[in-house]
């Protein structure tokens, strides 16, 4: 396709031609009237329109230098020299077509949400281009098309209280920003040689949380779902009055006075710079538990009951984990660390009957006389556990029962470069095998090879040409995807390398009984 495209519904958009493919950067797909307002798709007159999509449009208003933070998970960094962030013109697409596409070539579509913590993050970060992988699928006459999407974070896109409801505000914003997306996907991306029928949504961390929380919806927002290491299991949706005590501390750290419309419009008015400075991190904002957006708060059980819309409408669902995604909760306990042992303990003693409680402990090594040291990182194994490896399992179940097709991977390769998790399968280091962009620093052609490999699954999924076994409720094969190799194996701890008496106890006593161990832990 050449880098001029006229769509027809859209105009003329200029695009930036890379080897093989070409990309339309910088897509608004929303606009907005102020940094809490709904967002609405764009109108475009073909006859006129001329857009300039050579170059990203800024990133959803964060700190500065996040993508530093994610480079540090990762612990490789890439080139990122545009770091713009804006209140009003984040809402942008990244879409990435093969080369030889036309309009009418019907190509199916992925749409990539990036995670982040509902705080941080975009798809403009180098390690989210879609070049490679695009290039890739092309190379295996499989071709397809790549989108990535930004969205509202922190307090612009999930801070809510009743003023702002008053002031006709919603919640969730960010949520109904991707869903903006999605939509504009599906009107659009026709014109780009797409089939608006055949779009996957992939999510990571964060962005596959919100996959899960799209479930709740009855509209078909796509057709088909991946779930790389998180879900609403882990990432719980905020109680309207813990939402609201956030938005109290968000005035009060801001220094607004009054209440009613008079605070509100000085959230809406507060300079953005001012407002990292006196808040920073200090105030949770994420997903709240409105009744509309997010309907409920799922658990292990009610996904064995009535479960999600989404399971009826959603053909297929894709799920895995990282071995230790439960690394990324470091920050959140650190302040726990000293004397994490005894709070372990403590944890589980009062939720848990005696002999189950002692059971849990046996399972991490764990006692009151256990060094810091070794506490901290037995806890994040069991964060790992219950946060990110049950619930692959229950969401799997669950799309079985209710007739979907299923899958899971497992993703074990070890992160390869120098910092605390060398030698770990740490989160989002699945993000640098999946797109490519890490293949020149991965340290052997045996590891390229499995970074390839992970690219290929994918690839196969958003074609519908699956090569792995479709889950049953009682459970089935997953592919494990190692330091250099890439096995199909039975989905059993012991062949994926998970723990199996954590699996066990589980199955014994309930996983919501594990999860209230892990959130009283976290209550403090």
């Amino acid at each position: 396709m050449a880098a001029l495209l006229s769509h027809p519904s859209i105009g003329k958009i200029q695009g930036k031609s890379t080897p093989d493919t070409t990309q339309y950067l910088g897509l608004q797909y929303g606009v907005l009237t102020d940094r809490f307002a709904t967002a609405t798709l764009p109108t475009y007159d073909p006859s006129t329109t001329h857009l300039d999509a050579t170059h990203h449009a800024p990133t959803a208003f964060q700190p500065p230098d996040t993508v530093d933070g994610e480079h540090g998970l990762i612990q490789q960094p890439l080139p990122c020299t545009y770091r713009e962030t804006s209140l009003l013109h984040g809402l942008a697409l990244s879409i990435t077509v093969p080369s030889t596409a036309t309009p009418t070539s019907s190509l199916p579509v992925l749409a990539f949400i990036h995670g982040g913590g509902f705080a941080i993050g975009s798809t403009t970060w180098p390690q989210y281009d879609f070049s490679r992988l695009v290039r890739l699928a092309v190379a295996r006459d499989t071709p397809f098309i790549g989108v990535g999407i930004n969205y509202r974070l922190g307090i612009p896109g999930f801070l809510w209280g009743e003023e702002m409801r008053a002031a006709g505000y919603k919640p969730n914003r960010g949520l109904l920003d991707q869903q903006l997306a999605l939509r504009w996907i599906q009107k659009y991306i026709g014109g780009f040689g797409g089939d608006a029928g055949n779009v996957t949504v992939a999510g990571e961390s964060a962005g596959a949380a919100a996959i899960t929380y799209h479930f709740h919806q009855e509209e078909k927002l796509f057709r088909r779902a991946v779930a790389m290491s998180g879900t609403d299991l882990l990432v719980k949706p905020l109680p309207k009055e813990v939402a609201e005590m956030g938005y109290g501390k968000v005035c009060e750290l801001l220094g607004l006075g009054g209440k009613g419309e008079e605070r509100v419009k000085g959230l809406r008015e507060v300079d953005g710079i001012e407002m990292l400075g006196k808040i920073g991190m200090a105030v949770q904002t994420g997903p709240v538990l409105d009744g509309e957006v997010i309907r409920y708060a799922s658990t292990y059980e009610s996904l064995k009951g009535k479960g999600v819309p989404g399971a009826k409408w959603c053909e297929s669902l894709m799920i895995g984990d990282c071995a230790f995604d439960g690394n990324i909760l470091f920050l959140r306990i650190g302040p726990m660390k000293a004397g994490i042992a005894s709070k372990f303990v403590a944890a589980a003693e009062k939720v848990l009957p005696a002999d189950t409680a002692k059971q849990l402990l046996s399972i991490y090594d764990l006692n009151t006389s256990t060094d810091d040291e070794t506490a901290f990182t037995s806890v994040l194994r069991f964060i790992n556990d219950i946060g990110f490896y049950a619930p692959t399992q229950a969401y799997a179940s669950h799309f079985a029962v209710a007739g979907g097709d299923a899958y899971v991977y497992r993703f074990n390769a070890p992160n390869p470069w120098p910092g605390m998790w060398q030698g770990e399968s740490s989160h989002v280091l699945d993000v640098a095998y999946l797109f490519q962009n890490y293949n020149e620093v991965l340290p052997s052609d045996k590891e390229r090879e499995v970074a390839k490999k992970f690219g290929e699954l994918f690839i196969d999924f958003v074609a519908g040409k699956g090569r792995l076994e479709k889950r049953s409720p009682e459970g089935g094969k997953a592919i494990a995807f190692g330091k250099d190799d890439v096995q199909l194996v039975e989905d059993l701890p012991a062949q994926t390398g998970r723990r199996e008496d954590f699996e066990k106890l589980g199955q014994e006593i309930g996983y919501d009984a594990l999860d209230r161990v892990l959130g009283t832990l976290l209550m403090g």
